[in-house]
Parts: structure tokens; C-alpha cells; sequence
């Protein structure tokens, strides 16, 4: 769905959508993740209404057409047939497996190329129809635009959609810790990944937590895992933590080598 909010709304196809973004100067963007949909666009002040008005159509007209529908599904379906040979997604998904076992979580971002395959526009329609609308949305807005025109421009965007989302919540999961998961993988590089319980966001250490992390392995380059891993001592490519879904603390590392002792260049 995300994939196919800028191929097409109200009105306009997906070339004459496209035509519309450059020829406005529109950036636009929208991504999913297990726990929520988001979106962004970026615009030039002097196109604020045309861009509004792009956002507008895409958000509440979404076309869905069978033709962008096929082409999204082609290049997200490539997507999962080269993930099948990457040895950090086939150690992803069994490490998911391993935590959270049958549990929505453990299911892959981008689903399987049986449940791609039977994804219909209708399907589509209707989950936007369930997912978008008022309650379920929180707005950042940054740049030259002022507070009374924010709050004009959101009920111009959101103001037709439907007051409240209709989806079923997600059950709790208690993750499985305490295991040890290998893959071989004939490949000179190694990656690990450390789980620790987390917090959910209702939580009042979620905050701190997340300021935790950003110091402890959360910034590229600055953190104090990449400080003392990559560059007192050469060990890895690279290390970060993640707080991560409502359950637990990721630490990834990747091994240049067993026994590596001087970094490599930064890229």
C-alpha cells in the first residue's frame, strides 16, 4: 500500500502523479513497519499549496490501480527472491523465529511471495480504509510555515478521512531470551545479534532508555560501542543498538573477522 500512495490518486494516473511531484518540486515518501505507517514529504514554500493539495490526493484519494499494483508487488517480489541468498536476512528471520515464535512479530516486513501474490487492489482499499484516520496520527512539521497555517493545512489534509481506525490490536508477546541461534553461512564475515528485554512505550524508562541507547550504541560514528569495538580496537566493521518493536534491545555488530585487530577505512 505504502508503495503505491505517489503511483496515482483522484484524478491522476501514475505518470500524470509523478509529472505533478517534479514539475511542483514535491518530495514524497511512505514506508511500514510492524507497528505503524509512515510518510513525508518535503517541499519549496513557494509550491506549499500544490504540495498540500498532491498530499491531500494521496493520503485520502489512493487509486490503486491494477497496473502500478502489479509493478509494486514485481519489484517488492524481486526483493524477497535476492533477500532468499543474504546471509544477514536468513539469519534475521530465524533469529525472529527464535524470539518471538509464532507471533506476528516473527513474520518478514515485506510478507512472502504467497502472501504478495494474493494481495488484490480491493485488499488494498480496504486496509487504507481501516488504517487512515485521525486517531491513529501523529504530525511533525518543521520549516517555513507557521502554527495557524499547520493546523489549517491538517484539516485540509486529514479532514475527510474516516474518525476512527478500525483494526484489531496486536496481542502482547513475551519474548523468548535466554537461547543461542547459529547459521553457517560459507562467508569470511560474521554478524551478531544481542537481544535484551526492552520497554513498551507506555512504559516510564521508555524515554530514558531511548536516550540510553543513542549514547550507548545508537549514533554512527560517536557511540561508545563504536568508540571501543571499531575504533580503539579495530574488532568490526561497525556496531549499533536498537530499541527495538515493544520487547526488546538489539545489539548488531559485524565481524571483519575472528581475530581482526586494525579497523578498516571508514566508508
Amino acid at each position: 500500500m505504502t508503495g503505491l500512495f505517489d503511483e496515482g490518486a483522484g484524478d491522476l494516473d501514475s505518470d500524470a502523479f509523478q509529472v505533478k511531484l517534479d514539475n511542483d518540486g514535491v518530495e514524497m515518501s511512505f514506508g511500514a513497519q510492524r507497528d505503524g505507517i509512515n510518510g513525508s514529504m518535503r517541499m519549496v514554500s513557494e509550491q506549499q499549496n500544490a504540495a498540500i493539495d498532491l498530499l491531500r490526493l494521496a493520503v485520502n484519494r489512493p487509486r490503486f490501480d491494477q497496473e502500478a499494483v502489479d509493478r509494486i508487488r514485481a519489484q517488492i517480489f524481486c526483493g524477497i527472491i535476492a533477500n532468499e541468498g543474504d546471509p544477514e536476512t536468513i539469519a534475521q528471520r530465524k533469529w525472529r523465529r527464535a524470539i518471538y515464535g509464532t507471533h506476528l512479530y516473527s513474520r518478514p516486513d515485506e510478507g512472502t511471495k504467497v502472501s504478495l501474490a494474493g494481495i488484490t487492489p480491493a485488499d488494498l482499499g480496504a486496509f487504507h480504509q481501516a488504517t487512515f484516520a485521525p486517531d491513529g496520527l501523529h504530525v511533525a512539521v518543521v520549516g517555513h510555515i507557521d502554527a495557524k497555517t499547520v493546523s489549517d493545512k491538517l484539516d485540509q489534509l486529514f479532514g475527510d478521512l474516516r474518525e476512527k481506525q478500525t483494526l484489531s490490536p496486536v496481542a502482547d508477546v513475551s519474548a523468548k531470551l535466554g537461547q543461542q541461534v547459529e547459521v553457517n553461512y560459507d562467508l569470511p564475515q560474521t554478524s551478531l545479534r544481542l537481544a535484551f528485554r526492552g520497554f513498551k512505550r507506555s512504559a516510564p524508562d521508555f524515554f530514558p532508555a531511548e536516550l540510553m541507547n543513542e549514547i550507548l550504541g545508537g549514533s554512527a560514528f560517536t557511540s561508545r560501542l563504536f568508540d571501543e569495538v571499531r575504533e580503539k580496537r579495530g574488532l568490526a566493521y561497525g556496531v549499533r543498538s536498537y530499541l527495538v518493536d515493544i520487547t526488546s534491545i538489539l545489539m548488531r555488530c559485524w565481524l571483519r573477522q575472528r581475530h581482526a585487530r586494525t579497523a578498516p577505512p571508514r566508508p
